[in-house]
């Protein structure tokens, strides 16, 4: 079986990519494309069974195209872009991307001004956008972060603890949003 996973960023696709990969006994490659990766193994990986995950910035061409020629091609977004946009931003703070340890207990506040928080925003929207213009119309089939709960749980990866000031960043998002989508219309 051969799955490529095309998504934004703090979707669950991390988790979604591992679970899939034990689902089906697959190898993951996860994202692939990253930037600090290197392809020069591309015609072994396509010629067996893989997860492949490509975010809007990690299309490369002719790698993309052929990979969503001969794969099953599914999408996962998440419904709740404030969350989206905190789990992006506080992931950048602590450079702490993913978390395979059950007892992460740490208690610790981060700091934000609104004006990091808003181009952290930005971005999540451009990659968003991205996804929605992009790469969704490419999807066979697409899942929600917030409804697959279950399958997320297959997989080694759960999610961190959140700073004692996490509500605090979720109202500083919020307030971003509105006004992003009032200067939309």
């Amino acid at each position: 079986m051969k799955i490529v996973v095309l998504s934004s960023y703090r979707t669950g696709s991390t988790a979604f990519c591992n679970a899939l990969s034990k689902m089906y006994s697959i190898k993951n490659y996860d994202e692939y494309f990253h930037r600090d990766r290197t392809h020069a193994d591309f015609d072994t990986v396509k010629s067996k069974g893989y997860v492949i995950k490509i975010m809007p910035d990690q299309i490369i061409e002719p790698y993309f195209t052929e990979l969503i020629q001969s794969s099953l091609v599914y999408g996962i977004y998440r419904i709740d872009v404030v969350k989206q946009i905190a789990s992006y931003f506080i992931s950048m703070h602590r450079n702490v991307w993913h978390n395979k340890n059950s007892n992460d207990t740490e208690k610790y506040e981060i700091s934000f001004d609104p004006a990091h928080v808003r181009l952290v925003a930005k971005q999540i929207l451009e990659f968003n956008k991205d996804y929605e213009e992009k790469l969704r119309p490419l999807c066979s089939k697409e899942f929600i972060y917030e409804n697959i709960q279950p399958v997320l749980k297959i997989s080694d990866f759960n999610r961190y603890n959140k700073p004692v000031n996490y509500q605090e960043l979720i109202d500083t998002i919020q307030i971003l949003v509105n006004k992003e989508n009032e200067n939309i219309r």
